[in-house]
């Protein structure tokens, strides 16, 4: 005999003692699925030796169990920023607004800073009047491509365009052409470096970043330099600004951003262990190799080297 719902054959009938044909009946249970009916008593037979079961009476026992699923404990939920989402590549889960403020604020401080004391010192790259007053080395964009590389290419300009307005209102003698200058630059070079990091985060990927960077922000303030020095300097006509761009401002947006690509690379690595130190950052399971450590140091003094001896080639 046969269970008529899932056709198991592990079947346990109870007899009932009085049962006789016609008059009573025996109930059969199924071990498997748990399906109880009442089998007819056939002649000369007991109700255990009973071949089939006839089909289920219309009072038969209620319907079996319904299998429960086994117990899966239930995932985190991820909740993504609407600004940046990740932090080295990672979705993270929600951080508060307090956290991220505070690096991102801590950057901008820091890039001010950085600017303040170049223009406290005057260090100049490359002297080449009369635009050596209008046109210096700043090294804030070390700092914003640095927060570009951790909280995202948003945070990147973002930052830039703070910090360029807390340097109009300062330190700064250039005004809102100075201002948008400096923010346009900052944008386009940590912003871009961010990106490609964004894409492609490994050593690789970084190094190009900033290769494109350097690249894209030279040809950037050839243009920007083009179209506002006259405005700024009317003294210059735009003739001269156009004779002066590949002998001058084409080697010095170079070196300049050549110089931050390799300061930014170099101390990538020490500023994240910092910020995870200080837990501005999650420490996540991101762990550069010592091989790629080394790779991006020698790549970033490398940069530097070069950088350095354009400067000294160009003020022999």
């Amino acid at each position: 005999m046969n269970c008529p719902t899932c056709n198991s054959a592990d079947i346990n009938v109870s007899a009932v003692p009085e049962a006789k044909k016609g008059e009573s009946a025996s109930l059969a249970v199924c071990q498997i699925c748990g399906r109880r009916w009442m089998v007819p008593v056939a002649d000369g037979e007991t109700a255990a030796e009973t071949a089939a079961p006839a089909a289920p009476l219309a009072f038969e026992d209620e319907p079996p169990p319904v299998p429960q699923p086994a117990y899966q404990p239930e995932k985190p939920q991820i909740h993504v920023n609407s600004i940046a989402d990740t932090v080295e590549g990672r979705i993270l889960p929600k951080r508060s607004a307090v956290k991220l403020l505070t690096t991102s604020a801590m950057f901008a401080a820091l890039a001010f800073a950085v600017t303040y004391f170049i223009k406290l010192f005057n260090i100049p790259l490359v002297i080449y009047p009369p635009y050596s007053n209008f046109i210096n080395f700043d090294a804030k964009d070390v700092i914003i491509a640095v927060c570009g590389f951790v909280l995202g290419p948003i945070y990147a300009v973002a930052v830039a365009f703070v910090v360029a307005f807390v340097e109009m209102v300062t330190i700064s003698t250039t005004q809102i052409w100075g201002m948008l200058g400096n923010a346009l630059s900052s944008a386009v070079f940590a912003g871009t470096a961010a990106f490609i990091y964004k894409k492609m985060r490994t050593v690789t990927g970084a190094a190009m970043g900033l290769i494109a960077a350097v690249m894209l922000t030279t040809d950037f303030m050839l243009l920007w330099n083009w179209l506002i020095v006259p405005i700024y300097l009317p003294q210059i006509p735009r003739s001269d600004v156009a004779k002066a761009l590949m002998p001058f401002f084409l080697p010095f947006n170079l070196i300049k951003y050549g110089l931050n690509a390799g300061l930014a690379l170099l101390i990538y690595k020490p500023v994240v262990s910092a910020l995870r130190a200080s837990k501005l950052i999650p420490t996540g399971d991101y762990n550069r190799s010592l091989k790629s450590t080394l790779f991006a140091v020698l790549i970033a003094l490398a940069s530097i080297a070069i950088c350095v001896g354009a400067i000294l080639f160009l003020k022999s």
